[in-house]
């Protein structure tokens, strides 16, 4: 099995929580919340992912209603994504 396989058992493995914060993102707007919600994920290992573009798979729905940080907590928490940029 291959790199890229294990990946993406990995970000389908997320699909539930993202659905989980996207149905929280929603709560919070219907209570008149308005600022942006982020999530941030710290990864031990991050060796074991394949390279920075394939992080825009985690969380995807999320990723348009709120913020998205990925970090490598083994390298004293370098960030290796964010999609502040998209906001």
């Amino acid at each position: 099995m291959d790199d890229r396989s294990i990946f993406s058992r990995k970000v389908e493995a997320w699909a539930s929580i993202d659905k989980q914060l996207c149905g929280l993102v929603e709560r919070l707007r219907l209570m008149g919340y308005h600022h942006t919600l982020e999530a941030e994920l710290r990864l031990e290992t991050a060796e074991d992912y394949p390279g920075e573009h394939t992080f825009t798979r985690f969380l995807p729905g999320f990723r348009e209603k709120g913020t998205v940080t990925i970090k490598d907590a083994a390298h004293r928490d370098r960030v290796l994504y964010s999609s502040t940029h998209s906001h």
